[in-house]
């Protein structure tokens, strides 16, 4: 019977056969037989040692070679099989990471494009705002100067009257309707244009308190020419907030 002593260190060692052959524990190296004498061999007492000759010793080799065979395939098959998982994880991972930008992109640019709009649609409607409120400004501090002008000189209401007498054909029978403070200047107008000219004969001056200062109405038998001031201002605002 073979025996197990302790080396050096203190660890147990593979059995020694009364040979002196210690043989290793891997089953797959048993062709590699390790030797190492013992008493007897050095003595010169112990059988020589004659390697396994032979069809055993053909099939044990076969065997052995045929297992590191099956081992070395079964490794290089994880292997390939642990790299092609790594790789297919790989893969995963970039396309989630590409597909997860992309959709981050395109969310980034419509905010953005939003954000943009909202920002034009934003300063259109301050600059409207403030268009429209400068026009409005401007047509009150217009109305309060024309209306003082108006006030304090009767030019303006002649010179409207004539303006409105050219657009009709007719020179006779006209009946003129001006503010009360404008009645006497456009009088003496068309008494003076009469008596230079000859025309506008049976013409008729009437005060209307709904005509306002430097305005006049002038009415003929075909229709009435509406010339009043506030009328013709009001058309000019009009004008000027439909192009704001």
């Amino acid at each position: 019977m073979s025996t197990s002593k302790p080396d050096e260190t203190g660890t147990d060692e593979a059995p020694v056969t009364k040979s002196g052959f210690r043989l290793l524990p891997a089953v797959r190296d048993f062709h590699a037989v390790e030797f190492r004498p013992n008493e007897a061999t050095r003595r010169g007492d112990a059988p020589a040692f004659t390697p396994l000759k032979g069809a055993g010793g053909a099939k044990l080799r076969l065997l052995v070679r045929d297992a590191d065979e099956e081992a070395e395939r079964e490794r290089r098959e994880r292997e390939a099989r642990d790299a092609a998982e790594a790789a297919r994880l790989a893969a995963a991972e970039k396309k989630a990471r590409e597909k997860g930008f992309i959709e981050g992109t395109k969310k980034a640019g419509i905010i953005f494009r939003d954000t943009v709009k909202s920002i034009e649609d934003y300063k259109a409607r301050v600059l409207l705002g403030c268009r429209e409120e400068v026009i409005e400004l401007a047509l009150v501090v217009a109305q309060r100067i024309l209306r003082r002008e108006l006030t304090s000189s009767r030019e303006t209401v002649v010179a409207t009257l004539w303006e409105a007498i050219r657009m009709t054909t007719e020179t006779e029978g006209l009946r003129v309707r001006v503010a009360a403070e404008d009645l006497d200047a456009v009088e003496a107008a068309v008494a003076g244009y009469h008596e230079e000219l000859g025309q506008l004969k049976g013409i008729v001056v009437e005060a209307d308190p709904s005509v306002a200062p430097g305005g006049c109405v002038v009415e003929t038998t075909h229709g009435t020419i509406d010339a009043r001031i506030d009328r013709q201002f009001a058309e000019i605002a009009d004008e000027l907030r439909e192009s704001a």
